[in-house]
């Protein structure tokens, strides 16, 4: 997506695009049809031939980078969403993702890697320069999630090591995320460890990684491997 020199308007906020998330978002789009998206830009993605998210296959998909691993010290800096159907199809190829702002301070208490990391990539300089807060994030993440899914309980929660992305939605202003979502969750790294076990020829032929941990990039990593695991193991029929 091509990020506009103008403020952008969100369905509940006008914020000034920082020079920094622009520069972020163009080396890498992590932030394409999310912040920078509306909520008729999600509603066209509906009309012209995006598959549909009914029914009770339906996949979440979300990625968090956050400041650590621990959710009761850490925070979320960075989230992005993928929904498909149960044929793991895209809902909508665009996605929704924001930078979510921490001060300086605390980015400057990140551990080695994270700070290697989200330095290099230009996460950090992002999320010092963002106005994004969590509330804000949150309440975006779920009109996002609602636009395509009004029903409550249905689409499962996915992606890599889920669990992880899945604690630290529970803290304060996401769990009302959480709460839009069933309990169970869908989890690759699962699928992987299994097959690793049991399906070593199918494990050896995974589509490989970047590690690029930016969350756009890691999502459509796990779906691509999903795809998989669903093609080489589980074919069953739609009869």
């Amino acid at each position: 997506m091509t990020v506009a020199s103008k403020a952008t308007h969100w369905r509940f906020w006008t914020i000034p695009i920082p020079e920094i998330l622009k520069r972020f978002t163009l080396s890498s789009p992590v932030l394409g049809g999310g912040v920078f998206g509306s909520s008729e830009r999600w509603s066209s993605h509906r009309q012209h031939g995006q598959a549909s998210a009914k029914g009770k296959g339906t996949l979440v998909w979300i990625d968090c980078e956050m400041t650590g691993l621990d959710p009761d010290s850490d925070d979320i800096i960075e989230i992005f969403c993928l929904i498909t159907n149960d044929q793991l199809e895209l809902v909508d190829d665009a996605g929704w993702g924001t930078v979510v702002h921490q001060s300086k301070e605390r980015m400057d208490l990140m551990d080695e890697w994270c700070t290697r990391v989200h330095g290099n990539s230009g996460l950090t300089a992002a999320v010092i320069e963002s106005a994004v807060t969590s509330e804000q994030a949150a309440d975006q993440l779920l009109a996002y999630v609602r636009c395509h899914i009004p029903d409550k309980g249905v689409a499962l929660l996915a992606g890599n090591s889920v669990h992880v992305d899945q604690a630290f939605l529970r803290k304060g202003p996401y769990e009302k995320v959480l709460n839009h979502l069933h309990y169970r969750i869908l989890d690759v790294s699962s699928l992987k460890e299994a097959a690793r076990r049991w399906c070593p020829k199918i494990s050896s032929t995974v589509p490989a990684k970047k590690t690029l941990h930016q969350a756009r990039q890691d999502i459509i990593e796990s779906i691509e491997e999903a795809r998989h695991y669903k093609s080489a193991i589980f074919q069953t029929s739609r009869a």
